[in-house]
């Protein structure tokens, strides 16, 4: 209860009733000396004064008001016949969402001042709403998102040589970013990490790490742990410019036969599979002899087998069956690990030697899938049909393999025969 007030009459109300939306100020009136109040609100289209000799007669005189505005009673008389079904269409309109037409105005008004003519009072809830949606994802770390990566890819049973690289890849950037919330992390936060991971050198080692991170937050995107309706950061992060990437090395068919003479009988079917077929390394590693099919004269991959999940038929010429039948067997054409089988390779390329130790045929990194790329689209010059059998994007194939060996060239690398 507020002390009497002698002298000058306090500004503003003292209180205000408020219910169902419509509020009522309460003013302290002193008259003749002696403690009064006054109560105001609208009605008939103008402003009324009531005086109360008590702050509590005050209050109950606003809420009987109250009552009688929300009820219609107290203006209804005023309205035209144009403005009562405006009012009545506006109180269908929010009678099921539990406020009052006068409410529903003072709230849309207080918006709309609010964006100041940046948008509607619509879009703004609705953004509201999709970044409460945002902020309420399960937060996760970077690292054990990692973990739930990398289960998913064994669980899916990816190739060895995939999950291998994925697992080097977090191991790096988890050290960096381990404890921190993964939809904490924007653009630049990742691209600065990748750089440093790589000490702003090899701009292949920056984009290998970037491929993995993109895929692992597009996996988040997927768990729910990052919102689906917009790119995730990682896939803002831009790659480096690699001036090197376009540059690969063939064999010559000449190093081929040289290549073939040299080495280990057991590893012929590795060179020719990737040499005279065009398989990845980790493909060739886990290649059946029942994938080889010779009676049709060709190699058929299942999209569950193949690194790109598309299914690939791939034409085995004469001498790719002639180096093969005499070597068929069942199960894999190569037992053991991944990294077993291309330690063993290395080994065995070392041997292709003269008399005085010199390496014959130097290894070029991919080079004998290189070799099947470039020769076989010089033999076709169609990069639809040659990017089916090898698994790449037509641009990709066009871009590495387009002119660079002639017909002629490509003609004795597919003729390349034991003797």
């Amino acid at each position: 209860m507020p002390k009497s007030i002698k002298g000058e009459k306090k500004r503003g109300p003292v209180e205000v009733v408020e219910s169902k939306g419509v509020r009522v100020p309460v003013y302290l009136d002193p008259a003749f000396g002696k403690a009064s109040y006054t109560i105001a609100y609208y009605a008939d289209g103008r402003r009324v004064r009531e005086r109360a000799p008590t702050l509590e007669a005050a209050r109950q005189q606003a809420k009987a008001k109250i009552a009688e505005l929300t009820s219609g009673a107290a203006h209804v008389g005023s309205l035209t016949p144009r403005q009562t079904a405006v009012v009545s269409d506006a109180v269908a309109v929010i009678k099921d969402i539990g406020v009052t037409l006068s409410q529903a105005a003072r709230e849309y008004a207080e918006a709309y001042k609010i964006l100041d003519g940046q948008g509607s009072v619509v879009d703004a809830a609705r953004l509201f709403v999709k970044h409460r949606a945002e902020n309420s994802l399960p937060a996760i770390s970077f690292q054990d998102l990692a973990a739930k990566f990398l289960e998913r890819n064994r669980i899916q049973d990816y190739s060895e040589e995939y999950r291998t690289d994925c697992r080097k890849h977090l191991a790096i950037l988890t050290r960096a970013l381990g404890s921190v919330l993964v939809g904490n992390l924007k653009q630049p936060d990742l691209a600065a990490t990748l750089l440093a991971a790589t000490n702003k050198g090899s701009a292949r080692r920056y984009n290998n790490l970037r491929g993995t991170v993109n895929a692992m937050f597009s996996y988040a995107q997927r768990e729910g742990y990052l919102p689906r309706d917009k790119k995730h950061e990682a896939s803002l992060v831009e790659p480096l410019n690699d001036r090197s990437a376009g540059w690969i090395e063939i064999y010559t068919p000449a190093e081929l036969e040289i290549v073939l003479k040299h080495i280990d009988s057991a590893f012929v079917p590795w060179i020719v599979l990737s040499g005279l077929g065009g398989l990845r390394t980790s493909e060739v590693h886990r290649v059946t002899w029942e994938m080889i099919r010779f009676d049709a004269k060709c190699i058929v991959l299942e999209k569950s087998f193949t690194k790109t999940k598309r299914r690939r038929v791939i034409p085995m010429g004469d001498a790719l069956l002639a180096w093969l039948k005499p070597r068929v067997g069942k199960g894999r054409v190569y037992e053991g690990t991944l990294a077993a089988f291309e330690s063993r390779m290395h080994a065995a390329w070392t041997v292709i030697a003269d008399s005085h130790g010199k390496i014959l045929v130097p290894k070029r990194r991919n080079g004998l899938r290189h070799s099947y790329g470039t020769y076989r689209f010089a033999l076709l010059q169609d990069e639809n049909k040659v990017s089916a059998e090898m698994g790449n994007s037509p641009s990709e194939l066009r871009e590495h393999y387009a002119e660079i060996a002639l017909p002629g060239d490509a003609e004795k690398w597919f003729n390349v025969k034991p003797r």
